[in-house]
């Protein structure tokens, strides 16, 4: 796990890119594009970049500095190994996981 600061407008990995870090944003935004769209923003205390670090996929969209931002960055294995030494970690983990899937499926369901 490494300490990271980003600057606004900094470019952190590229929709396509193979995912080989996961993020938690302690401070900041960063905003997620699909080429040119902005599609959604996160903030302090979020998970991204984790879920393809799992399967070997690659980013779904480009992730960029919205503002000044702090976030640890993690590897596959300093991820797990993070959660797994904290219980309170992985709480927090699984809750942001909840809450992204509830997201999803609201989004869909406004589509139908």
């Amino acid at each position: 796990m490494k300490r990271v600061t980003f600057k606004a407008g900094d470019h952190l990995y590229s929709q396509g890119d193979k995912a080989t870090k996961a993020y938690l944003l302690l401070e900041g935004e960063v905003a997620f594009f699909l080429g040119s769209k902005r599609v959604f923003d996160v903030s302090r205390e979020a998970f991204f970049g984790d879920l393809h670090l799992f399967d070997e996929g690659d980013y779904p969209a480009t992730a960029v500095a919205a503002t000044d931002a702090i976030a640890l960055s993690f590897t596959k294995d300093q991820l797990l190994d993070y959660l797994m030494d904290s219980r309170e970690a992985l709480t927090k983990y699984l809750g942001y996981l909840g809450s992204r899937l509830e997201e999803i499926v609201l989004l869909h369901e406004s589509r139908e």
